[in-house]
């Protein structure tokens, strides 16, 4: 997931807040629309790399919060939301 400064632009379906996670300093939303899908492996190479780091993991209950508002999002890729359906990390109530 992508997080950005909300603007006019952006959607706000799911905004965080400071006191959500230790890097949130301010009011800060999900941005779906640019959410992109890659295998674990290429993480963990770009771990091994160095390309990314393992940082202060979000807190559960916001993930959940940020997991169960994609569906609330006009803008995510399809394939996205569909992936995530599959999984099971997102419940479709409707």
């Amino acid at each position: 997931m992508n997080l950005n400064t909300p603007t006019e632009k952006k959607e706000k379906v799911c905004l965080l807040q400071p006191g959500d996670h230790p890097w949130i300093r301010k009011t800060t939303c999900v941005n779906y629309a640019d959410s992109w899908v890659q295998p674990l492996a290429q993480f963990l190479e770009w771990k091994h790399k160095g390309i990314i780091e393992l940082v202060d993991p979000m807190p559960v209950a916001v993930l959940e919060r940020m997991r169960q508002a994609v569906l609330d999002s006009t803008r995510i890729p399809m394939d996205n939301a569909n992936l995530l359906l599959a999984q099971g990390l997102v419940d479709d109530e409707e």
